[in-house]
């Protein structure tokens, strides 16, 4: 684990915003729930069979997820950037993966976000597999931006590359490169 997540745990404890009582674990005031990962993997799973493998439709239900996840930043007073950078090493610190912002332009609605051990590439395949992050990315930046984004992912440490690089912007503005796997994930 990175000191630094680890730094913004112990902040976050200090400060009251991260807290358990009485059955009830709560950070900025929201309610978690910590799951095991093999649990995790298992009701994913169920749900992927659910919907007939439907990778469009995971990702549509973690971008759900990812708004709701956005409004967290309501209350604190930070600029967006380092909003979505403290989001994502709460999420890092959570054991999604080890995420980093490569890139930023909220002016455009703009990002590229880095995921090194991505909790959904442990499964070797030939496709990207990281649904749901993807989703949780592009609907926490979709909040941040105030406007609809998508994610793409163009790398996936599941299918042998070295991590999971998720590129969001507006449906639209995807270049042309990239319109296949627009194609196949949104």
């Amino acid at each position: 684990m990175k000191t630094r997540n680890l730094m913004s745990f112990v902040k976050m404890l200090a400060s009251g915003q991260i807290k358990s009582e009485d059955g009830i674990f709560t950070i900025g005031g929201r309610r978690q729930l910590i799951v095991n990962f093999e649990t995790f993997r298992v009701m994913m799973d169920e749900m992927s069979n659910q919907l007939g493998g439907n990778v469009k439709a995971v990702y549509r239900i973690g971008k759900a997820g990812g708004k709701a996840f956005g409004e967290i930043g309501e209350q604190f007073v930070i600029d967006k950037e380092t909003f979505l950078s403290e989001i994502l090493e709460l999420t890092s610190f959570s054991g999604w993966g080890n995420f980093t912002v490569e890139d930023f332009d909220e002016v455009n609605g703009r990002a590229i976000i880095k995921c090194e051990n991505s909790v959904f590439a442990d499964r070797q395949g030939t496709e990207p597999a990281c649904h749901v992050t993807r989703g949780l990315v592009a609907g926490v930046c979709s909040y941040l931006f105030k406007q609809d984004v998508d994610a793409i992912e163009t790398t996936c440490a599941a299918k042998g590359d070295q991590f999971c690089t998720f590129k969001i912007m507006k449906l639209g503005d995807f270049p042309e490169k990239d319109k296949p796997l627009v194609a196949a994930q949104i």
